[in-house]
């Protein structure tokens, strides 16, 4: 389950807007919107690639993408 508080500040402490992110990811800005608001889910490589683009470390990674239960 996605922690979608934990992305979302992930995003924002970027400084990057999601148009920049999306591009560099390789998705469509309105399929990331959908994704970061839940609506659809991220797949692996999406994962990936939005680590990379944000510099997520593999523990803010897990806590963001793998988390268990989401307060």
């Amino acid at each position: 389950m996605v922690d979608f508080e934990k992305l979302n500040c992930a995003i924002e402490q970027s400084g990057m807007k999601i148009s920049a992110i999306s591009d560099k990811i390789g998705v469509n800005r309105t399929t990331l919107y959908n994704k970061i608001s839940g609506k659809t889910e991220f797949n692996a490589s999406e994962i990936e690639s939005i680590s990379d683009v944000l510099r997520l470390s593999t523990k803010d990674r897990n806590e963001i993408f793998f988390a268990k239960k989401v307060v």
